[in-house]
């Protein structure tokens, strides 16, 4: 718990730091822009997982909703980003732009340029008591997760999922993965595992090259599919195609 205390500040900064960042290649992509031609503002996804994940959904229109915990601080985790936020409201108010916290939901921070969201076991306790904060999303959506993530109950992800307001959408969830199959694996990144710990870079049930090898092409076949109207990547998702031992698929719309 003392070390989330020091990072709360980032997952309140990093949805309007990815505006900002939009923002900057918006302006180098002018006409008379220094990446002239090189970056096109029509295709646009934000990608992100954990608190990334929280983020993904709120740049593409999800609305942040603290009622939850504040009503029943038990029933999210102690190691949440809700229980966190509700004890520094007035910093992300500021943080955001806003003269004070809302009561209630909190409005949008999107970036009307994003097309579309892909979130990896997003946190999934600040979008109030039903949900209600994520049906405010209505691009294409892609969610994943783990049925054994220790950290995001995959439960919550399916509520997600369920609540989204996007006409096309999916959820991946591997079975039996934990929260840290979507990160690097440990021959990658071998520092994870001499200085922080072996579980930040593995996982217990899936061999992570195959799990990362699912991810891309979900991953990839969606954004191609939506940001390049790529007919082929889109019928890699149409439900009948998904026969993958080990993941259970949800699609609707695509």
């Amino acid at each position: 718990r003392e070390s989330w205390d020091v990072l709360w500040p980032a997952a309140v900064a990093r949805p309007m730091d990815a505006n900002r960042i939009i923002a900057y290649f918006d302006g180098l992509s002018a006409t008379e822009g220094e990446l002239a031609d090189l970056v096109d503002l029509e295709r646009v996804a934000v990608v992100g997982h954990s608190q990334g994940g929280l983020s993904a959904l709120q740049n593409g229109g999800a609305q942040i909703d603290l009622g939850r915990c504040a009503a029943d601080p038990d029933s999210v985790a102690e190691d949440g980003s809700c229980l966190e936020f509700l004890a520094h409201q007035e910093e992300i108010a500021a943080e955001w732009g806003l003269p004070s916290a809302p009561t209630g939901m909190w409005p949008q921070i999107d970036d009307p340029r994003v097309d579309a969201v892909v979130a990896f076991a997003p946190d999934s306790d600040v979008w109030g008591t039903e949900y209600e904060g994520v049906a405010s999303v209505e691009i294409p959506a892609l969610l994943m997760g783990g049925s054994g993530d220790s950290l995001v109950p995959p439960q919550d992800v399916s509520l997600i999922y369920e609540h989204l307001g996007s006409a096309e959408k999916a959820l991946i969830v591997f079975e039996g993965a934990d929260h840290t199959i979507f990160m690097n694996a440990c021959d990658v990144t071998p520092w994870f595992a001499e200085f922080v710990a072996p579980w930040v870079c593995s996982d217990a049930v899936w061999d992570m090259q195959h799990a990362h090898d699912m991810i891309n092409h979900f991953t990839t076949a969606f954004l191609l599919s939506k940001l390049n109207d790529d007919a082929e990547a889109g019928a890699a998702l149409s439900p009948e195609e998904i026969d993958f031992p080990g993941i259970d698929y949800q699609a609707e719309g695509l």
